[in-house]
């Protein structure tokens, strides 16, 4: 009854509903992954970039970093992919921790750094 009395006020105002900013977050998410997979980089950074601008502390905001570091891996940005791997590779919530570091030490090798990727 108190949530259907919430949707209803929310409505007569014009406000968001229970639960619509949550879905938003989510396409925003889900609309970043898919133009990471359609293979469009440079459009999926902006997209993450929206996603953590607007939502950084969602749930899924480490898996929006871990999608932006592997954007600017594919596009060779390997100073920024490293900077942004290098953030979550470590953290036990990243997405695919042992790919993060992987593409985090490829980062840092591409970029003339050996003993850090080593470390």
């Amino acid at each position: 009854m108190k949530n259907t009395i919430l949707v209803l006020f929310s409505v007569i105002l014009g406000l968001p509903a229970f639960g619509q900013e949550k879905g938003k977050a989510l396409d925003l998410y889900f609309a970043a992954n898919k133009l990471y997979n359609d293979g469009l980089y440079k459009q999926s950074i902006f997209a993450y970039e929206e996603f953590l601008r607007k939502h950084p502390k969602h749930p899924k905001a480490i898996n929006g970093q871990y999608g932006m570091g592997l954007s600017h891996y594919q596009l060779k940005q390997y100073d920024k992919a490293a900077a942004v791997l290098g953030k979550i590779a470590g953290n036990p919530k990243a997405p695919d921790v042992p790919r993060a570091n992987l593409f985090w030490g490829q980062s840092l090798l591409m970029l003339g750094k050996p003993a850090d990727a080593e470390g």
